[in-house]
Protein backbone atom coordinates (compact mmCIF):
# COMPACT_ATOMS: atom_id res chain seq x y z
CA UNK A 1 0.00 0.00 0.00
CA UNK A 2 1.62 3.43 -0.64
CA UNK A 3 0.00 6.81 0.09
CA UNK A 4 0.41 10.42 -0.96
CA UNK A 5 -1.15 13.68 0.25
CA UNK A 6 -2.16 16.65 -1.53
CA UNK A 7 -4.45 19.78 -2.20
CA UNK A 8 -6.82 20.07 -5.14
CA UNK A 9 -8.82 23.07 -6.15
CA UNK A 10 -11.91 23.18 -6.45
CA UNK A 11 -12.60 23.02 -10.34
CA UNK A 12 -10.52 20.42 -10.43
CA UNK A 13 -12.01 16.97 -12.23
CA UNK A 14 -11.36 13.50 -11.32
CA UNK A 15 -8.94 12.43 -13.69
CA UNK A 16 -7.20 15.73 -12.59
CA UNK A 17 -7.59 15.60 -8.99
CA UNK A 18 -5.59 12.34 -9.15
CA UNK A 19 -2.97 13.90 -11.24
CA UNK A 20 -2.40 16.00 -9.14
CA UNK A 21 -2.28 13.48 -6.00
CA UNK A 22 0.86 11.58 -8.75
CA UNK A 23 -1.72 8.64 -9.34
CA UNK A 24 -1.62 6.61 -12.54
CA UNK A 25 -5.61 6.23 -13.41
CA UNK A 26 -4.22 3.99 -16.27
CA UNK A 27 -2.40 1.46 -14.80
CA UNK A 28 -4.11 -1.76 -14.65
CA UNK A 29 -2.07 -3.48 -11.73
CA UNK A 30 -4.69 -5.24 -9.35
CA UNK A 31 -2.89 -4.64 -6.09
CA UNK A 32 -4.74 -2.39 -3.86
CA UNK A 33 -3.97 1.19 -3.85
CA UNK A 34 -5.29 3.22 -1.08
CA UNK A 35 -4.89 7.43 -1.56
CA UNK A 36 -5.69 10.33 1.48
CA UNK A 37 -6.03 13.18 0.73
CA UNK A 38 -6.90 16.61 2.64
CA UNK A 39 -8.82 18.57 -0.03
CA UNK A 40 -8.94 21.99 -0.10
CA UNK A 41 -11.35 23.59 -1.78
CA UNK A 42 -11.20 27.57 -2.33
CA UNK A 43 -14.57 30.08 -2.90
CA UNK A 44 -14.51 33.12 -4.20
CA UNK A 45 -11.29 33.91 -2.58
CA UNK A 46 -12.60 34.36 0.40
CA UNK A 47 -14.16 31.37 2.17
CA UNK A 48 -12.30 27.59 2.08
CA UNK A 49 -13.43 24.42 3.54
CA UNK A 50 -11.23 21.13 4.04
CA UNK A 51 -12.74 17.43 4.67
CA UNK A 52 -10.61 14.50 3.51
CA UNK A 53 -11.34 11.77 1.26
CA UNK A 54 -10.78 8.38 0.79
CA UNK A 55 -9.76 6.49 -2.67
CA UNK A 56 -9.17 2.83 -2.75
CA UNK A 57 -8.79 0.33 -5.59
CA UNK A 58 -9.26 -2.59 -5.26
CA UNK A 59 -8.45 -5.89 -6.95
CA UNK A 60 -11.48 -7.10 -8.97
CA UNK A 61 -12.20 -8.29 -12.12
CA UNK A 62 -12.79 -5.16 -14.13
CA UNK A 63 -8.68 -3.79 -13.48
CA UNK A 64 -9.04 0.03 -12.68
CA UNK A 65 -12.15 -0.06 -10.45
CA UNK A 66 -12.55 3.09 -8.14
CA UNK A 67 -14.81 3.34 -5.17
CA UNK A 68 -15.11 7.07 -3.68
CA UNK A 69 -15.75 7.60 -0.10
CA UNK A 70 -16.16 10.48 1.72
CA UNK A 71 -15.02 10.57 5.12
CA UNK A 72 -16.23 13.43 7.38
CA UNK A 73 -18.21 16.00 5.55
CA UNK A 74 -20.46 16.01 2.59
CA UNK A 75 -17.92 18.34 1.03
CA UNK A 76 -19.93 18.70 -2.53
CA UNK A 77 -22.61 19.87 0.11
CA UNK A 78 -20.56 22.13 1.61
CA UNK A 79 -19.30 23.35 -1.35
CA UNK A 80 -22.65 24.59 -3.13
CA UNK A 81 -23.92 25.92 0.66
CA UNK A 82 -21.15 28.29 0.46
CA UNK A 83 -21.68 29.30 -2.76
CA UNK A 84 -25.16 30.15 -2.87
CA UNK A 85 -24.07 32.42 0.25
CA UNK A 86 -22.27 34.32 -1.40
CA UNK A 87 -23.94 34.17 -4.74
CA UNK A 88 -26.32 37.46 -4.38
CA UNK A 89 -30.42 37.07 -4.78
CA UNK A 90 -32.31 38.29 -7.54
CA UNK A 91 -34.08 40.56 -4.47
CA UNK A 92 -30.21 41.89 -3.67
CA UNK A 93 -29.38 42.22 -7.43
CA UNK A 94 -32.41 44.58 -7.57
CA UNK A 95 -32.28 47.24 -4.88
CA UNK A 96 -28.80 47.50 -5.51
CA UNK A 97 -28.98 48.35 -8.85
CA UNK A 98 -31.95 50.66 -7.86
CA UNK A 99 -29.75 52.84 -5.41
CA UNK A 100 -27.58 53.81 -7.67
CA UNK A 101 -30.53 54.85 -9.86
CA UNK A 102 -31.71 56.68 -7.18
CA UNK A 103 -28.66 58.22 -5.13
CA UNK A 104 -29.70 61.53 -6.92
CA UNK A 105 -33.21 61.48 -7.20
CA UNK A 106 -33.61 63.63 -3.98
CA UNK A 107 -31.15 66.34 -5.40
CA UNK A 108 -26.96 65.91 -6.71
CA UNK A 109 -25.94 68.07 -3.65
CA UNK A 110 -26.39 72.05 -2.76
CA UNK A 111 -23.24 74.32 -2.13
CA UNK A 112 -26.10 75.60 0.78
CA UNK A 113 -23.61 75.42 3.80
CA UNK A 114 -26.30 73.83 5.53
CA UNK A 115 -26.03 71.20 4.09
CA UNK A 116 -22.26 70.03 3.95
CA UNK A 117 -20.38 67.24 3.24
CA UNK A 118 -21.87 64.64 5.30
CA UNK A 119 -18.13 62.52 5.36
CA UNK A 120 -16.64 65.58 6.68
CA UNK A 121 -18.85 66.03 9.27
CA UNK A 122 -18.24 62.41 10.66
CA UNK A 123 -14.12 62.67 10.13
CA UNK A 124 -14.54 65.70 12.54
CA UNK A 125 -17.25 63.96 14.77
CA UNK A 126 -16.27 62.81 18.22
CA UNK A 127 -19.59 60.24 18.25
CA UNK A 128 -21.72 59.10 15.70
CA UNK A 129 -23.65 61.54 13.47
CA UNK A 130 -27.55 62.09 13.48
CA UNK A 131 -28.64 64.90 11.21
CA UNK A 132 -32.72 65.76 11.00
CA UNK A 133 -34.47 67.01 8.11
CA UNK A 134 -36.79 69.38 8.08
CA UNK A 135 -39.63 68.67 5.80
CA UNK A 136 -42.96 70.05 5.57
CA UNK A 137 -46.10 67.69 4.64
CA UNK A 138 -48.13 67.17 1.20
CA UNK A 139 -50.68 68.92 2.22
CA UNK A 140 -53.47 70.74 -0.14
CA UNK A 141 -54.89 74.35 1.24
CA UNK A 142 -58.22 72.41 2.23
CA UNK A 143 -56.42 69.82 4.16
CA UNK A 144 -54.35 71.96 6.48
CA UNK A 145 -57.14 74.56 7.29
CA UNK A 146 -57.29 74.08 11.00
CA UNK A 147 -61.04 73.96 10.84
CA UNK A 148 -61.00 70.73 9.19
CA UNK A 149 -58.55 68.71 11.75
CA UNK A 150 -60.02 65.55 12.15
CA UNK A 151 -63.48 66.02 10.84
CA UNK A 152 -65.27 63.59 8.02
CA UNK A 153 -64.98 66.38 5.35
CA UNK A 154 -60.80 66.98 5.84
CA UNK A 155 -60.97 63.23 5.63
CA UNK A 156 -62.91 62.76 2.62
CA UNK A 157 -60.81 65.73 1.16
CA UNK A 158 -57.39 64.05 2.18
CA UNK A 159 -58.82 60.53 0.48
CA UNK A 160 -60.32 62.27 -2.81
CA UNK A 161 -57.14 64.25 -3.43
CA UNK A 162 -54.74 61.43 -2.67
CA UNK A 163 -56.04 58.76 -4.25
CA UNK A 164 -56.19 60.96 -7.58
CA UNK A 165 -52.78 61.86 -7.77
CA UNK A 166 -51.12 58.93 -6.95
CA UNK A 167 -50.13 56.17 -9.71
CA UNK A 168 -50.82 53.21 -7.14
CA UNK A 169 -51.94 52.79 -3.60
CA UNK A 170 -50.75 49.44 -2.34
CA UNK A 171 -50.48 47.09 1.08
CA UNK A 172 -46.96 45.35 1.03
CA UNK A 173 -44.06 44.67 3.27
CA UNK A 174 -40.64 45.79 3.53
CA UNK A 175 -38.67 43.27 2.70
CA UNK A 176 -35.01 44.75 2.40
CA UNK A 177 -33.55 48.25 2.59
CA UNK A 178 -30.27 49.61 0.95
CA UNK A 179 -28.73 53.16 1.94
CA UNK A 180 -26.59 54.93 -0.37
CA UNK A 181 -24.86 58.63 -0.15
CA UNK A 182 -25.84 60.68 -2.68
CA UNK A 183 -22.92 61.87 -5.10
CA UNK A 184 -22.24 65.07 -3.19
CA UNK A 185 -22.12 62.68 0.10
CA UNK A 186 -24.38 65.68 1.19
CA UNK A 187 -27.65 63.62 1.39
CA UNK A 188 -28.55 59.94 2.36
CA UNK A 189 -31.04 58.13 0.24
CA UNK A 190 -32.41 54.56 1.11
CA UNK A 191 -34.76 52.49 -1.43
CA UNK A 192 -36.84 50.15 0.52
CA UNK A 193 -37.89 46.86 -1.55
CA UNK A 194 -41.46 46.28 -0.99
CA UNK A 195 -43.40 43.02 -1.99
CA UNK A 196 -47.06 43.65 -2.07
CA UNK A 197 -49.92 42.10 -0.77
CA UNK A 198 -52.14 43.93 -1.76
CA UNK A 199 -53.14 45.97 -4.70
CA UNK A 200 -55.81 48.72 -3.21
CA UNK A 201 -55.06 50.97 -6.64
CA UNK A 202 -52.94 50.94 -10.05
CA UNK A 203 -53.65 53.62 -13.00
CA UNK A 204 -53.73 52.89 -16.53
CA UNK A 205 -50.59 51.20 -17.78
CA UNK A 206 -49.01 50.53 -14.13
CA UNK A 207 -48.99 46.73 -13.80
CA UNK A 208 -48.33 45.92 -10.26
CA UNK A 209 -49.73 42.97 -8.44
CA UNK A 210 -49.77 40.81 -5.37
CA UNK A 211 -46.42 38.90 -4.95
CA UNK A 212 -44.90 41.30 -7.37
CA UNK A 213 -42.18 43.87 -5.34
CA UNK A 214 -40.86 47.25 -6.15
CA UNK A 215 -38.76 49.69 -4.97
CA UNK A 216 -40.16 53.19 -2.94
CA UNK A 217 -37.24 55.81 -2.79
CA UNK A 218 -37.10 58.09 0.81
CA UNK A 219 -34.53 60.82 1.67
CA UNK A 220 -32.67 59.75 4.78
CA UNK A 221 -31.06 56.56 6.15
CA UNK A 222 -28.11 55.28 7.81
CA UNK A 223 -24.30 55.08 6.42
CA UNK A 224 -20.93 54.28 8.05
CA UNK A 225 -17.91 56.34 8.04
CA UNK A 226 -14.58 54.94 9.66
CA UNK A 227 -16.57 53.36 12.09
CA UNK A 228 -19.02 56.14 12.88
CA UNK A 229 -22.46 55.98 12.25
CA UNK A 230 -23.99 58.63 9.72
CA UNK A 231 -27.75 58.75 10.15
CA UNK A 232 -29.89 61.12 8.49
CA UNK A 233 -33.77 61.79 9.30
CA UNK A 234 -36.38 63.40 8.00
CA UNK A 235 -38.14 65.34 11.05
CA UNK A 236 -41.67 63.54 12.02
CA UNK A 237 -41.16 60.76 9.16
CA UNK A 238 -39.22 58.14 11.03
CA UNK A 239 -37.60 55.79 8.53
CA UNK A 240 -39.80 52.29 7.35
CA UNK A 241 -38.79 49.41 10.01
CA UNK A 242 -37.87 45.84 7.13
CA UNK A 243 -40.46 43.10 7.68
CA UNK A 244 -43.32 45.61 8.72
CA UNK A 245 -46.70 45.99 6.90
CA UNK A 246 -47.23 49.43 5.30
CA UNK A 247 -50.43 50.76 3.64
CA UNK A 248 -48.39 53.31 0.14
CA UNK A 249 -50.13 55.67 -1.69
CA UNK A 250 -47.00 56.24 -4.35
CA UNK A 251 -45.76 58.20 -7.22
CA UNK A 252 -43.27 57.39 -9.91
CA UNK A 253 -39.75 58.74 -9.97
CA UNK A 254 -39.32 58.66 -14.19
CA UNK A 255 -35.82 58.55 -14.32
CA UNK A 256 -35.07 55.81 -11.90
CA UNK A 257 -38.27 53.82 -12.41
CA UNK A 258 -38.53 53.53 -8.84
CA UNK A 259 -41.68 55.29 -6.53
CA UNK A 260 -41.72 57.99 -3.93
CA UNK A 261 -44.04 58.61 -1.01
CA UNK A 262 -45.12 62.09 0.37
CA UNK A 263 -45.10 62.06 4.21
CA UNK A 264 -48.88 62.01 4.82
CA UNK A 265 -49.51 59.55 2.54
CA UNK A 266 -47.93 55.92 4.51
CA UNK A 267 -49.37 54.05 6.98
CA UNK A 268 -48.10 51.28 9.39
CA UNK A 269 -50.52 48.49 9.32
CA UNK A 270 -50.43 46.35 12.77
CA UNK A 271 -53.22 44.00 12.12
CA UNK A 272 -56.46 45.64 12.42
CA UNK A 273 -54.84 48.76 13.63
CA UNK A 274 -53.72 51.70 10.74
CA UNK A 275 -51.30 54.67 11.94
CA UNK A 276 -50.02 57.36 9.85
CA UNK A 277 -46.25 56.83 9.67
CA UNK A 278 -45.92 61.20 9.95
CA UNK A 279 -45.79 61.78 13.75
CA UNK A 280 -46.95 65.60 13.57
CA UNK A 281 -49.96 66.75 13.85
CA UNK A 282 -53.36 65.27 13.58
CA UNK A 283 -53.60 63.32 10.22
CA UNK A 284 -56.41 64.81 7.65
CA UNK A 285 -57.68 61.10 6.93
CA UNK A 286 -58.21 60.92 11.53
CA UNK A 287 -61.69 59.90 10.34
CA UNK A 288 -60.72 56.96 8.56
CA UNK A 289 -57.94 55.92 10.85
CA UNK A 290 -60.33 53.68 13.12
CA UNK A 291 -59.11 50.71 11.67
CA UNK A 292 -56.98 49.11 8.71
CA UNK A 293 -60.14 48.21 6.59
CA UNK A 294 -61.91 51.83 6.82
CA UNK A 295 -59.08 53.39 5.76
CA UNK A 296 -59.08 51.19 2.58
CA UNK A 297 -62.70 51.03 1.70
CA UNK A 298 -62.57 54.80 2.13
CA UNK A 299 -59.63 54.55 -0.62
CA UNK A 300 -61.42 52.05 -2.58
CA UNK A 301 -64.63 53.94 -2.99
CA UNK A 302 -63.06 57.28 -3.78
CA UNK A 303 -60.95 55.55 -6.98
CA UNK A 304 -64.06 53.55 -7.95
CA UNK A 305 -65.46 57.54 -7.52
CA UNK A 306 -62.24 58.83 -10.10
CA UNK A 307 -62.47 55.84 -12.75
CA UNK A 308 -66.03 56.46 -13.68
Amino acid sequence: MRQVRATARKEATNNTLFKHFGADLTSRSMAPLKIECDCSYELHDSYEMTSKLRYTRRASRYPGEWRMKLKCVPLLALFFCALAAQTPSQDARLISDQIRADRDIFGAGSPNPNWPNLTDRAHSATSNLTVVESGIPWLYPEESDPALRGTQKGADLYVSRAISNCKIAVIGTVTDQVSSFNSNKTRIVTDSLVEIDEVVQAKSGFDVRPGSKIVVARSGGTMEVDGRQVRVLEEGFPPFVTGSKYLLLLYLNPKSGSYSVHQTDAFLIEGQTVRPVYEKGVHPAAAYLKDTQSLIEALRNSAAEVGK
